[in-house]
């Protein structure tokens, strides 16, 4: 198809700079989109230290989309909530593999696959 004004060679540049995409790429060529920023930055948040037993301000640097990414984790452990009755959720993370796990004591929905 040729737009209006346009010469073929012209239409073939257009092409060859956009693409279509589905759901799935579209996240993973374009994340700030969904997520926030993934350059890190250094921001001062409240922090829980162990040693203490209470909450301290610390300079940390993170980036923007991993916080979203944990707190949609976190949203959705506790939507559970207004279904039934959710007693406990538990995030752990595990720096040497990186994996993250959140828990929640609800009892989950079937889904179709």
């Amino acid at each position: 198809m040729k737009r209006k004004g346009g010469t073929q060679k012209e239409d073939r540049e257009l092409a060859a700079r956009f693409s279509k995409l589905n759901d799935v790429e579209h996240v993973l060529k374009r994340p700030d989109t969904y997520l926030g920023s993934l350059d890190p930055c250094t921001e001062t948040r409240w922090l829980y230290d162990a040693a203490l037993g209470n909450m301290v301000q610390q300079s940390v640097e993170t980036s923007p989309a991993f916080l979203s990414m944990i707190n949609e984790l976190l949203t959705n452990a506790q939507d559970r909530q207004y279904e039934e009755e959710l007693r406990c959720i538990k995030l752990s993370v595990d720096r040497e593999s990186g994996r993250i796990t959140v828990y929640n004591d609800g009892k989950g929905k079937t889904t179709a696959h």
